[in-house]
């Protein structure tokens, strides 16, 4: 077990798997969003077991495609499809250019533009507060993954926690999306 690298990024893989099989429960089907959350976490345990350039370039492309595939419950489908291949893009410029601006656009911007529509829904406005504070803390954590790693005794990266806080977000946006009625 601890003889993999970064064993508990790897392992920590499972909790991303969570949301993807109760979706599967919800729907008695695969569906789109279901395959992209499994593939957020295929795609972060390939990187993890061996990391590279090269890896990362696949975890990065399904967590910006799978946010274009929530955005498409709330838009759309030919605008879907154009975020979708500019969702890809952003990855592949990422990796051409080393810049992640498109790519942090399309982390941040998705999120915000569908809070924006839907905060004032009674169903799920409570909902949201989890999803933000749950985003933030993924993001604060995994900045300080050394001071994450430091006060767990060197057990749990910031990383690790960062699998976990956004498996947690995804849950809820799950949760959201079966509230809305989005998902069939």
């Amino acid at each position: 077990f601890m003889g993999i690298p970064n064993a508990m990024d790897v392992i920590s893989n499972i909790a991303i798997v969570i949301p993807a099989v109760y979706l599967l429960q919800k729907q008695k089907k695969l569906s789109l969003l279901s395959i992209h959350i499994l593939l957020i976490a295929l795609s972060s345990t390939y990187y993890h077991l061996q990391p590279t350039d090269d890896r990362i370039f696949w975890d990065m492309l399904f967590i910006a495609t799978t946010h274009v595939v929530v955005l498409s419950y709330f838009i759309k489908d030919e605008y879907a499809i154009i975020l979708y291949i500019g969702s890809i893009l952003s990855v592949v410029y990422w990796k051409q250019y080393n810049d992640l601006r498109p790519y942090i656009l399309i982390l941040t911007g998705i999120p915000l533009y569908i809070i924006s529509l839907i905060y004032k829904n009674k169903k799920v406005n409570n909902y949201l507060y989890p999803i933000v504070i749950f985003g933030i803390m993924a993001r604060v954590i995994e900045h300080n993954d050394h001071y994450v790693y430091k006060m767990t005794n060197n057990m749990i990266s910031g990383h690790t926690a960062k699998h976990i806080t956004g498996s947690i977000m995804i849950w809820f946006t799950v949760i959201v999306l079966i509230k809305l009625n989005k998902l069939k």
